[in-house]
């Protein structure tokens, strides 16, 4: 019969302990303030996050999810799905780490082995596609404004302007 100290030993044994912590958990820097609340009489601490602290926080973890897709291999999907190449979730990385707009889009894999980024917000919708060979395809459309596409926009040459424009429409 085991004793406790031996199921202990165990159970720690069988699981490895990680010590590195991902990249979005590190702390924020926080402003400290003291402040009198007049309505109660008494003196507490405020503490206030920068507002772009959680959008850096969301950013990385939707990396982290891009690079979690090197994880799948062919089938993923149940239905032949080719698993998405390291070319193309870098493609989508950086992409994402260019971003100027404060709206994140979700991230999506398509069974070609597409990378896909898309934003839905107020009658806008927005769809890029990364294959991993230089190039990024992408549709947009929104409410009094003309779509866009394109199926060969080099991944080298940034955000198209007009892309870029777009995006700005989302806030």
């Amino acid at each position: 019969m085991l004793t406790g100290t031996e199921i202990m030993f165990l159970a720690t044994a069988a699981v490895p302990f990680k010590t590195e912590v991902p990249s979005w958990a590190t702390p924020p820097p926080v402003t400290v303030g003291e402040q009198y609340n007049r309505d109660i009489g008494q003196q507490f601490v405020s503490y206030s996050i920068p507002e772009d602290y959680t959008y850096t926080i969301d950013k990385n973890k939707l990396i982290d999810k891009l690079y979690s897709y090197l994880d799948l291999g062919d089938d993923w999907d149940g239905y032949g799905g080719k698993a998405p190449s390291l070319k193309a979730i870098l493609e989508a990385t950086n992409f994402l780490k260019s971003l100027k707009t404060k709206v994140l889009p979700y991230t999506m894999l398509s069974g070609d082995g597409e990378v896909g980024l898309y934003w839905e917000q107020d009658g806008y919708f927005v769809d890029i596609g990364f294959y991993g060979d230089g190039e990024y395809s992408y549709y947009a459309e929104g409410p009094n404004l003309e779509p866009l596409s394109s199926d060969h926009s080099e991944v080298s040459m940034g955000l198209d302007a007009e892309l870029e424009e777009f995006l700005s429409n989302l806030s």
